[in-house]
C-alpha cells in the first residue's frame, strides 16, 4: 500500500493517473496513424500490454496486412521490426517515417 503524503501518492490515485496516461497515449496514436481507438483498446485488453508497448505493432497493423497480435507476436518471437515490417507489408518509405514518429 502506498503512502500519502511527503511527496507520495495512494495506489487508487496512481491507477487513475496510469489510466489517464494511457487514455491519452491512444488518443494520440489513434489521431496520429488514424487507428480505430476500439482496435486500440481490444489489443490493450487482449495483450494486458501498455499502449505504449503496442504502439509499434498498432502502427505497423494500421500500414501493412498483419492484424497488431500477429505483429506483436512476431516482435514477441524475436523479429526486428524492420523483418517485421517486410513480412507484414509495410513499404520501406512507411517504416521509415514509422520509425521516425515513434
Amino acid at each position: 500500500m502506498a503512502l500519502t503524503g511527503a511527496g507520495r501518492i495512494s495506489a487508487p490515485a496512481e491507477a487513475q493517473a496510469q489510466d489517464l496516461i494511457e487514455t491519452v497515449g491512444a488518443m494520440i496514436l489513434a489521431d496520429r496513424f488514424g487507428i480505430d481507438p476500439n482496435m486500440i483498446r481490444m489489443a490493450r485488453m487482449n495483450s494486458g500490454s501498455s499502449v505504449f508497448d503496442l504502439a509499434p505493432a498498432l502502427a505497423m497493423g494500421a500500414f501493412g496486412n498483419g492484424t497488431p497480435s500477429q505483429i506483436y507476436g512476431m516482435q514477441s518471437s524475436g523479429l526486428g521490426w524492420d523483418q517485421i515490417a517486410g513480412l507484414s507489408g509495410v513499404s520501406q518509405p512507411t517504416y521509415g517515417t514509422l520509425v521516425q514518429t515513434q
